[in-house]
């Protein structure tokens, strides 16, 4: 008898909470435990110092392109601007606009 009418009552308290909205602190608590969007943003890469795991970590950048910015590089040096990366084969005005937003120098 004694845990039936336990069961109950905890039963009830939970329904009873569920009811209710949460305080207004522990929506905040609750949001700052969530990443917000902007740091989920990812960091720029430097085409420069960029090895070839991270060249790939660029949306549209697969192996074989970041294999030619690597020799690129190599062949060539360092790059001045992101603009130059125009100057590997396969990445042209298109490709480099969807791109330059996650470059840096």
């Amino acid at each position: 008898m004694v845990k039936s009418g336990l069961m109950a009552l905890a039963i009830l308290v939970f329904s009873l909470s569920a009811c209710f909205p949460q305080p207004a602190y522990a929506a905040k608590d609750a949001q700052a435990a969530q990443p917000s969007p902007v740091s989920q943003v990812m960091a720029k890469i430097n085409i420069n110092d960029a090895d070839l795991e991270q060249l790939e970590s660029i949306r549209g950048v697969g192996p074989a392109l970041a294999e030619r910015i690597a020799t690129y590089r190599k062949e060539n040096g360092k790059f001045k601007t992101t603009e130059d990366l125009m100057k590997v084969r396969g990445i042209g005005q298109s490709k480099f606009d969807r791109i330059k937003g996650q470059l840096t120098v």
